[in-house]
């Protein structure tokens, strides 16, 4: 009977493999998202250009979003912040809350850190304006500025 071996994680990152991919990758484009098994064994998503060139290594960002107009959401431990195609961090990993401008039609970053509300223009993600935020109690709506 022939069976078929298949090979652990450690025994293919041994034989060579840079990095094992567990789901498809997400492509913004010039570069794709991806969830992968980095050289290190260690799990996580990284950022890859379209020839698999690392631009943020596996395992970096405990969670990275899909790209729109050159930036991409990115969360490390429960916070959020905003890197660029190269990598670089456009705002910080500091924030409670970024919204998922990428699968939106809005034009605008909603940002929030602790009682903090700020936006940003998708097509300017750098500059962080004051952000009249309504929000909605069990009675009445309140704004805060």
């Amino acid at each position: 009977m022939n069976m078929k071996k298949y090979l652990s994680i450690l025994e293919l990152l041994e034989l060579g493999a840079k990095h094992i991919n567990f789901h498809p990758d997400v492509v913004c484009g010039n570069v794709k998202v991806s969830y992968r098994c980095g050289k290190d064994g260690k799990e996580g998503y990284g950022v890859f250009n379209l020839n698999d060139k690392v631009i943020v290594e596996v395992g970096v960002y405990d969670y990275v979003d899909g790209f729109r107009n050159g930036v991409a959401r990115v969360k490390k431990d429960s916070k959020w912040g905003i890197i660029n195609e190269q990598g670089d961090e456009v705002h910080n990993v500091v924030y409670d809350f970024i919204s998922k401008f990428y699968e939106r039609d809005y034009d605008t970053i909603e940002f929030r850190r602790g009682n903090n509300h700020f936006k940003a223009s998708v097509s300017n993600p750098t500059t962080l304006l004051p952000y009249d935020h309504y929000y909605k109690t069990d009675t009445y709506w309140v704004r805060n500025l």
